[in-house]
């Protein structure tokens, strides 16, 4: 990683937020079946600034589209080769 504890620390808080938060949006989607609680638009909370980007049967495609660019993007770009 860094090699800076503090912003070590910082980051693995992030990420077990992230995780936790997650968990808890699975939970309830599992309980409502409302699929608008895991779009990525939604998430993100983007509807604030873009209104009703997180609703409709095209926004669901597109935050499945947005999330795999995203990941594709950083496993292209952000990971290393390994070497066999």
């Amino acid at each position: 990683m860094t090699h800076n504890r503090f912003l070590d620390a910082l980051l693995e808080l992030i990420l077990v937020s992230a995780i936790v938060h997650l968990g808890v949006l699975g939970f309830q989607f599992s309980r409502t079946g409302d699929v608008s609680i895991i779009n990525y638009f939604n998430i993100l909370d983007l509807d604030f600034i873009f209104p009703d980007i997180a609703s409709g049967s095209s926004s669901q495609i597109a935050s499945v589209l947005a999330v795999a660019g995203l990941y594709l993007a950083l496993w292209l770009f952000f990971t290393k080769k390994r070497r066999s």
